[in-house]
């Protein structure tokens, strides 16, 4: 079993709590020649233009024992992420981005009026 020690951390588009990791991706459709994508606004390649990773301190119990070990993985820890992140918005030219979207990329200085063929992933 998996807790969080004393700070836990909470997904920065979707606002999920008392997570110990959290991963956010904001990606892009690359330019392939002088297209941007095909006809269907579908994308073969996605550029990784942000990512938010954190992590918090947690704690890992025995089931059995109930013994608990703190593993540090708070501030400037280096982790391993075993996590895949989910797609949650996927935007062709014809989307209009939702308020939600428009906000979270503002936050981070991040255009949204460029913003025509985006990914994010979160996980």
């Amino acid at each position: 079993m998996v807790s969080c020690g004393d700070i836990s951390l909470i997904s920065s588009y979707e606002k999920v709590e008392n997570c110990v990791y959290t991963s956010t991706l904001l990606r892009k459709c690359g330019r392939w020649g002088s297209e941007v994508a095909n006809p269907k606004n579908n994308c073969s390649r996605w550029k990784l233009t942000h990512a938010e990773r954190f992590a918090a301190d947690f704690y890992i119990t025995d089931a059995k024992s109930g013994k608990r070990a703190l593993v540090k993985a708070g501030y400037h820890t280096k982790v391993v992420p075993l996590i895949d992140e989910n797609v949650l918005v996927t935007t062709s030219r014809s989307t209009d981005l939702s308020s939600t979207l428009k906000c979270w990329l503002q936050e981070r200085n991040l255009s949204s009026e460029e913003a025509q063929l985006i990914r994010l992933e979160e996980g």
